[in-house]
């Protein structure tokens, strides 16, 4: 009946108190059009929201050049691996001077040829994100580094639910290092197999007087090792002033007495990948798990799936539900019919690009059998689609029906109230149905995805 034709970009732009807003939604994993959206987004006082299509894979890593607008990239799951080769562009990958947001995201496998990975002088928020396999931080022909880190906060930076693991930085530096006059809130952070070579020592996160690190729930791996030539190196999870909100545990004691101890054995040597990002799972009885700060607890782990009232530190929950289906992230998708009326059915389903359909099985008016098929956009709480009908198929003997219509039906309006219950407003050009009311009540969920409130 419908078709989803292969659709780049669809963008709705709105002006309010002197802020233009936009959506954009991108999917098929075009890398090109993900960066042209980032850098149309880089004007002061324009405030874009991008939306990635759920799961896609994208062959380049987006770029962000002193980026200073005010942007939110919704990943839904989106993995970036590099194949473009991030060496052509300046020393920061993602330089931040305006406010950023990503969520639900894995970067993987990228060669960043500069000193830092991530720069960030404005506001940058991360959450369920996970970085993987970067490397090459060095000195370059074109660009000298004193030092290198992976992340540089230089603003207000917020990490939430981030992993990185298997990177590599090759001179003396940090991962995260947060200079005088900066702010970092870190909550559920792992970190993990993540080394600085060349240099006899480095840190985890470092904090300069006047930038502390204010972190809770977190779990700092910080082992130290060999080289091919037996020369050997050392890593401490931290240096400076730390603010320890508790659940916090690390490989050694520089971090503070609060810190719990925590050894590699206690984590997967093989990532878990969830629907929004890649984990690192807490294995066996690890000393992480429920051991979390409740007071910093938060509803989601790494992979988007619920935790546990009594959270674990990291951002991997051993105990958590394997649905991640928040009300207005997917969770409202399932089946719902009315008690007391047979027959009447409503399916709906969450797609990609922000997209939801919407399939009522039912009766018109003589009693004759109706599907009406509709496909339409969910915001708060809220499911309006345009809705058709096929008329005229007929059954093929040995196969499928053909020579159906597809015809303009009228509308559909589903309201959801909580994971069980929905309103469902219908108004059809057709006589046979008209327009009406009714209240559904769930039936059953897609499998793998429950429902939360929040």
């Amino acid at each position: 009946m419908f078709q989803f034709g292969k659709l780049f970009i669809i963008a709705l732009t709105l002006y309010a108190n002197g802020v233009f807003a936009k959506d954009v939604y991108i999917s098929g994993g075009d890398s090109e059009a993900l960066q042209e959206a980032i850098d149309a987004a880089n004007v002061p006082n324009f405030q874009v929201t991008i939306h990635l299509e759920a799961g896609q894979v994208f062959n380049a890593i987006p770029y962000f050049d002193s980026f200073e607008g005010r942007l939110r990239i919704e990943g839904n799951g989106a993995v970036f691996g590099d194949t473009s080769g991030l060496q052509a562009h300046s020393p920061d990958v993602i330089n931040v001077n305006g406010e950023v947001t990503i969520t639900d995201t894995t970067i993987n496998a990228a060669h960043s040829m500069g000193c830092t990975f991530i720069v960030n002088r404005g506001s940058l928020s991360l959450e369920r994100v996970t970085f993987s396999d970067i490397h090459g931080l060095q000195n370059q022909t074109f660009i000298k580094c004193d030092t290198t880190q992976f992340l540089l906060n230089e603003g207000s930076a917020a990490l939430l639910n981030v992993t990185i693991i298997s990177n590599e930085i090759s001179l003396p530096g940090s991962v995260i290092r947060s200079v005088s006059g900066s702010n970092t809130n870190i909550n559920h952070l792992t970190v993990v197999d993540t080394t600085i070579n060349r240099a006899p020592v480095g840190t985890i996160l470092l904090a300069e007087v006047g930038g502390p690190i204010s972190i809770s729930n977190s779990i700092i791996i910080a082992d130290g090792g060999s080289y091919m030539d037996g020369t050997t190196y050392e890593l401490i999870p931290c240096t400076g002033p730390i603010i320890d909100n508790g659940g916090n545990f690390a490989s050694s004691e520089e971090c503070g007495p609060t810190w719990g101890l925590i050894d590699r054995a206690d984590l997967s040597q093989i990532v878990e990948k969830g629907h929004d990002a890649w984990v690192v799972p807490l294995v066996g009885d690890s000393i992480a798990m429920d051991a979390g700060n409740k007071d910093y607890c938060v509803r989601l782990d790494g992979r988007g799936f619920e935790r546990d009232a009594l959270c674990d530190s990291g951002s991997y929950e051993s105990m958590a539900a394997n649905n991640g289906g928040e009300l207005g992230r997917g969770g409202i998708s399932g089946f719902y019919y009315t008690p007391d009326s047979d027959g009447n059915y409503i399916q709906v389903q969450r797609a990609y690009n922000g997209n939801v359909v919407v399939i009522w099985n039912t009766f018109d008016r003589s009693g004759a059998q109706a599907w009406i098929n509709a496909v339409g956009r969910y915001q708060n709480r809220v499911v309006e689609a345009n809705a058709y009908i096929n008329l005229g198929g007929i059954l093929q003997p040995g196969a499928g029906a053909s020579a159906a219509t597809v015809t303009d039906w009228g509308t559909l309006k589903v309201t959801a109230h909580n994971c069980n219950e929905i309103t469902v407003e219908y108004d059809s050009t057709d006589p046979n149905f008209g327009s009406g009311v009714f209240e559904a009540t769930r039936l059953a969920y897609v499998h793998d995805l429950g429902c939360s409130e929040g």
